[in-house]
């Protein structure tokens, strides 16, 4: 299985470069303050090099996005830092499966996450990044 140090989404739906990504804190369902992971799984990432451990960093073009793994099937893929948490594993053009949250009937993202809608071969998916 290879790994993509920084994944690119088709149809011009990503870029590599080097940008600064803002972590605000914010609140969750609960009222809770919940701050995004700095590194590791979920943490916001503009490379892959920000991602330490998760060997992939996937995002829109100009957009922060957020460090993965690849997957199998969605039992390889853990859970979001904070709800609503719905992990999937997702193909999103490069025969790379790889984790994500699914934010599709809008199911929501967790905290400092945002839905996006991707164009995957599978057809339109909802995505957090």
């Amino acid at each position: 299985m290879r790994l993509a140090g920084c994944f690119i989404l088709l149809l011009g739906l990503a870029a590599c470069a080097d940008r600064t990504v803002p972590l605000d804190p914010t609140t969750d369902t609960e009222g809770e303050n919940v701050e995004r992971p700095e590194v590791g799984m979920w943490a916001p990432c503009a490379s892959q090099a920000e991602c330490m451990d998760a060997p992939i960093c996937v995002y829109p073009a100009d957009e922060s996005g957020f460090c993965t793994q690849s997957c199998e099937t969605v039992a390889d893929c853990p859970e979001a830092y904070a709800p609503p948490s719905n992990p999937t594993c997702v193909d999103l053009g490069d025969e790379l499966p790889m984790c994500a949250l699914d934010c599709s009937g809008g199911a929501g993202c967790p905290p400092q996450m945002r839905c996006t809608a991707v164009a995957t071969p599978g057809g339109e998916r909802k995505l957090c990044f």
